[in-house]
């Protein structure tokens, strides 16, 4: 009951705080127009900052420090921290690729520049452990990727990646799928007991869903690269 209570926990304290965010993005956006320019492939026709990014990456953020902390006083952060280093290792992957997001919503930096920093992201995240060991094929049986894994998990990071960019081309239908896919991963994580996975899952799931309030037809702001 208490994995489920801090799980739950995460996500409307994310909620709460990217509600917040997002409006004060908006009008930072705004002040030094940083928009998403409208052009001949894309279906808005007005200036739509695209900034939402920041506000889910920040409010994700703050949601981890705060959960840690609200366990910290109950004493039971080894529920969050049983793979402290390793978590050191995925956030500073997470980062990178945000980082270099943001300066390309800001500059629009070239496509074989990106597709370095994403690799590069990836590689530090596959680096600190986080491996697809395994592919299970129905009626085939399971096959063992051994060294495979760490180019197969890269190449799996990099094309998600990129196919959630590539959608991001309606409002609502990129970080609906976000959504959804972190709610639905976040349950599966509480039935197997994984209380650490679960509260990524559902705090991002709440960093979204405060997204997606501002995000929905019509659009006050668009997710962007970051």
């Amino acid at each position: 009951m208490i994995q489920f209570s801090i799980a739950v926990l995460s996500a409307f304290i994310a909620l709460f705080i990217n509600l917040g965010l997002i409006p004060l993005i908006i009008k930072f956006a705004h002040h030094f127009q940083l928009y998403d320019l409208p052009d001949k492939r894309k279906i808005h026709t007005g200036l739509i900052p695209r900034l939402g990014g920041p506000g889910i990456f920040l409010s994700f953020i703050i949601t981890i420090i705060l959960t840690y902390l609200i366990l910290h006083i109950f004493n039971s952060t080894d529920l969050l921290m049983q793979s402290k280093p390793r978590l050191y290792i995925l956030f500073s992957g997470i980062f990178l690729i945000h980082i270099f997001g943001l300066y390309d919503d800001l500059r629009n930096v070239k496509a074989p520049l990106k597709l370095f920093f994403q690799i590069l992201a990836a590689a530090i995240v596959t680096g600190g452990g986080y491996l697809i060991h395994s592919l299970t094929i129905p009626y085939l049986g399971t096959i063992n990727l051994g060294l495979f894994a760490y180019p197969v998990t890269i190449i799996w990071i990099v094309g998600i990646s990129n196919a959630i960019n590539l959608i991001d081309g309606m409002d609502g239908l990129a970080g609906g799928i976000c959504a959804f896919a972190a709610l639905s991963m976040g349950i599966i994580a509480l039935i197997q007991g994984q209380i650490l996975i679960a509260v990524l899952c559902f705090a991002f799931f709440g960093s979204i869903t405060g997204f997606l309030f501002y995000n929905y037809p019509p659009a006050k702001i668009f997710m962007g690269d970051s």
